[in-house]
């Protein structure tokens, strides 16, 4: 599971967001060994990204991450993908759905 611990701005906005991140095994617990190795911003209704790879940094807590320059162009729905990696699994997608309303 991910979870988004905190958010800069709060609420989904236009252009740069900053997200810290948390992978978490079933159980809950923080998942170590897992990488992020790929983050998206993607518009399924206009069929494009959000122009800007998000830069994204292990933190020192297990399974917490630094997205940083997460980017929305416009208005409207959008999916937050981001790949994972672990020894246990091969690659695993996670998408999170956001709409920008500013």
């Amino acid at each position: 599971a991910l979870t988004v611990l905190n958010a800069m701005p709060e609420a989904p906005e236009r252009y740069s967001n900053h997200w810290t991140v948390e992978v978490a095994a079933l159980d809950g617990s923080p998942a170590s060994g897992v990488e992020i190795v790929r983050g998206q911003t993607f518009m399924p209704i206009h069929g494009h990204d959000g122009q800007v790879v998000p830069e994204i940094t292990a933190l020192s807590d297990p399974g917490q991450f630094d997205v940083d320059h997460i980017n929305f162009t416009m208005r409207g729905p959008w999916e937050v993908r981001f790949w994972l990696h672990s020894p246990s699994v091969d690659e695993e997608r996670v998408v999170f759905m956001v709409c920008v309303a500013k």
